[in-house]
């Protein structure tokens, strides 16, 4: 069965936005606890963090009982633009964290679902269609072909072993893995690697030993177009995207070419719609490193290990935005989640600060930092 073979290791797909999973995170970027719990419970740790087409989220870990019979589980955190605040409602209790932390957050582009994918604590999904007040336990299973990905469908590789080598639609509705009818044809050795959706469009890029390629669907998956990737030399250690909302994407390579830098910013390349082609972009001054990627209205956003921000602008070059002050402390953001609008989350990626999620409404330009209830 699928005991132990739902992957959800590395970034999610969601048909909203998404970054490949193929390259290392720095350890802060995703929040783990051992099996060896403390008895002391500082604050809540943030595990994961998603952004609809309307509301902002967030999956805290709880954990609780006397020392020797310590409990984890998760609460759902949400909150609306122009609300009161952070809402928190807690999961099932089927969603124990035995083995620590390790859950990821879906949420659907229109908000009609949100989905919560626990592996390797259990093969189950928990869904709720009404922000957290009732979920849903869906066993993850095996079903059959799917012809496109659904409005609510999630899209994710490495989603279990078997399916290891097609993109494969997990339905929160049935729980059941679908793989995509037409596949993606990236030429014989050249496995895809990484993935970025927005809308009705989805890019894929593969890279082998000896060649890369790209291919793009514009319905979501029914069919699929190669486009080329010249010059784009192989093999690539890293590869992340960022899909646009014109239906074109950024992809970023990393080297391995530095040894003390984790995830290599190395060369960037765009398209800028589904019929157009790839190009390499120069941005002259650019990050060192690169952990995730946003492409919101203001251009695109990238994120280094050591918490600094980074905008593409207009015409190509790339500058540091201000780091957030927290308790007049600066903290940089780890991992950026977007969504299709301005809004975009981070957890701060140096120092400890428990519960809290920095926010921005402007695209990244400036953010604050709010703390979730318990």
């Amino acid at each position: 069965m699928l005991a132990g073979a739902v992957a959800l290791a590395g970034v999610a797909a969601v048909l909203a936005a998404s970054a490949g999973p193929d390259a290392p995170v720095p350890p802060a970027a995703v929040p783990t606890v051992p099996a060896g719990l403390p008895a002391a419970d500082p604050g809540l740790p943030i595990v994961d963090v998603a952004v609809g087409a309307r509301s902002a989220y967030a999956l805290l870990g709880v954990c609780g009982g006397p020392e020797q019979a310590r409990t984890c589980s998760y609460r759902l955190s949400r909150r609306d633009p122009g609300g009161a605040g952070w809402a928190s409602r807690p999961l099932p209790p089927e969603a124990l964290a035995t083995a620590g932390f390790s859950a990821r957050l879906f949420v659907s582009g229109t908000d009609g679902l949100v989905t919560v994918v626990d592996a390797p604590n259990t093969d189950t999904a928990f869904v709720t269609a009404d922000g957290g007040a009732s979920f849903a336990v869906r066993l993850i299973r095996p079903g059959p072909p799917i012809a496109a990905v659904p409005p609510e469908g999630i899209l994710e590789l490495g989603t279990c072993q078997e399916c290891a080598d097609r993109l494969t639609v997990l339905d929160p509705a049935t729980g059941l893995l679908r793989p995509l009818a037409a596949q993606p044809s990236l030429g014989p050795g050249v496995p895809v690697r990484t993935l970025t959706c927005r809308g009705d469009v989805i890019w894929s890029v593969g890279a082998g030993r000896n060649r890369a390629a790209s291919a793009v669907s514009t319905d979501r998956g029914r069919s699929w177009r190669t486009v080329p990737l010249p010059g784009l030399r192989t093999p690539v250690p890293m590869l992340r995207m960022a899909a646009t909302a014109a239906g074109g994407a950024y992809l970023l390579v990393g080297r391995d070419s530095r040894p003390d830098v984790l995830n290599e910013f190395s060369e960037l390349w765009s398209v800028d719609r589904p019929g157009g082609s790839w190009r390499p972009v120069d941005p002259g001054l650019r990050p060192r490193s690169a952990v995730s990627l946003v492409a919101g209205r203001r251009g695109l956003l990238v994120s280094e290990e050591s918490g600094t921000v980074w905008r593409l602008r207009p015409g190509g070059s790339m500058s540091r935005l201000p780091d957030p002050v927290v308790d007049g402390q600066p903290h940089g953001p780890g991992r950026l989640v977007g969504g299709t609008g301005p809004l975009v989350l981070a957890t701060p990626v140096d120092g400890p600060l428990p519960q809290t999620v920095l926010t921005s409404v402007d695209g990244g330009e400036s953010w604050r930092a709010e703390r979730l209830p318990r």
